[in-house]
């Protein structure tokens, strides 16, 4: 972002697509935790980084900004920006991510393109959830 101008337009467009410009003046102690999990991620997305990293940044989201920032972050990488989204929520990862790493204790147990989860998934009908914890258990 090259001035305040440019940062205030984007700072307002945040908090509406994450359902918060209604909040804006309220002290962010007041907020529920989905509202702070929500400024977290608006937080991080000011300035346009060049790599956006959310761990478990979802949590307490409404679907309607959810939904909303799925579509942000769409406009974001295909600006070319790098997002890693780390997530327990196996469902928010099979449908948003193009490649997906699969991980236990720090260990690297797989990493899939899209493609080829949703080829696992017409040939054996399961879904990312069954694949994921059946390949934890076997590697224990």
């Amino acid at each position: 972002i090259r001035n305040v101008a440019e940062s205030k337009i984007q700072i307002k467009k945040l908090l509406d697509i994450l359902n918060l410009d209604s909040k804006q003046n309220d002290l962010i102690n007041e907020y529920s935790h989905g509202m702070k999990q929500k400024l977290s991620v608006a937080a991080a997305m000011i300035g346009l980084p060049q790599v956006l990293i959310f761990d478990e940044a979802f949590n307490g989201f409404d679907p309607v900004s959810l939904y909303n920032l799925k579509i942000e972050i769409d406009k974001h990488v295909q600006a070319g920006v790098t997002v890693i989204i780390s997530s327990h929520i196996l469902e928010l990862i099979e449908k948003w991510c193009t490649q997906i790493v699969i991980m236990n204790e720090g260990k690297i147990l797989g990493n899939y393109g899209k493609d080829e989860i949703e080829k696992m998934k017409n040939k054996t009908g399961r879904d990312l959830n069954t694949f994921f914890v059946e390949l934890i258990k076997g590697n224990k």
